[in-house]
Formats: structure tokens, C-alpha cells, sequence
């Protein structure tokens, strides 16, 4: 077997190790720099506020607009995982909602509280037998799309 000699002497491998502690420095240097630029800006309890009191709740439209906005804010689901929701993606029993048009194309389960529980037994009361499997509809009572949910909220 034949046995390899040290390509670089030492004063090489000290430049190389010098220069990869240099790289991975700036790296996380850019690293924290992004972070900073992502930070997320979110509600607050008064814009909230003002937020969930816009929809009449005395019209279809507006429970239906209030649904939405609670079912997002609690459990955070995209627009287009709401959009593909339907009645029995809901688990009445042990209070989850399944979402089938996930990001990642798997299944997820997402936890709902007794409170949006309550909000859509409220809305589907409202909204009646339809056609359509489709959790959140229009007045014609076809499914509403992802493009409709976001001209809406």
C-alpha cells in the first residue's frame, strides 16, 4: 500500500485554516444581518381588535369573513390550506382540524380551541346544506378559492 506525502507543508495549512475561519465569520455575519432584516412584524391587540370587529355579523358574509379571520389567526394555516378545507376535515371529537393542501403535499393535523369549535358549528348553521363539500363557500355556494379568500381579507 502505498503511503501519500503531506501535499501542503504547514505554513499552507495555517493560510487554508485562516482563510476558512474568515469564511465561515463573514458567513455568519451575513447570517445574523438577514435574521435581522426577517424580523416579522405582527398585530397588536388593538389592531386585532379593530380587525375582528370590520365583518357585520349579522350577514352571511360577515360570519363568513369572521370565521376566517379567527380559523387563520388561531391556528395559522395558509390561504390555500383554508381554501381546500371541507366539512369532514374537521374532527368534531377530539377538537383537530386535518389539512390536506399542505405546503409540503402530507397531511397535518392542527389543533382548534373550544372557542373557533363553537365559531364554525355558528358559521356551518349559517351557511345551511350546499352542493358542495367545501368548508367555506360563496353566497352561490361553490368553494371559495384561495384568490377569493385573499380579495376578501
Amino acid at each position: 500500500m502505498a503511503r501519500h506525502k503531506n501535499i501542503l507543508d504547514d505554513s499552507e495549512l495555517a493560510v487554508i485554516e485562516k482563510k476558512s475561519k474568515s469564511y465561515v465569520d463573514s458567513f455568519s455575519e451575513a447570517i445574523d444581518l438577514f435574521v435581522k432584516d426577517c424580523e416579522i412584524a405582527t398585530f397588536t391587540k388593538d389592531q386585532l381588535k379593530k380587525l375582528f370587529k370590520q365583518p357585520d355579523l349579522k350577514t352571511f358574509t360577515g360570519v363568513l369573513d369572521y370565521s376566517i379571520m379567527l380559523l387563520m389567526l388561531e391556528t395559522g394555516i395558509r390561504v390555500n390550506e383554508l381554501a381546500g378545507l371541507s366539512l369532514d376535515d374537521i374532527r368534531w371529537e377530539d377538537n383537530m382540524i386535518i389539512i390536506r393542501n399542505a405546503k409540503s403535499y402530507r397531511e397535518r393535523l392542527v389543533p382548534i380551541q373550544k372557542e373557533m369549535k363553537q365559531q364554525l358549528k355558528k358559521y356551518i348553521a349559517i351557511r345551511g346544506y350546499v352542493e358542495s363539500e367545501a368548508l367555506f363557500v360563496t353566497v352561490d355556494g361553490t368553494r371559495l378559492t384561495k384568490r377569493g379568500i385573499q380579495q376578501r381579507i
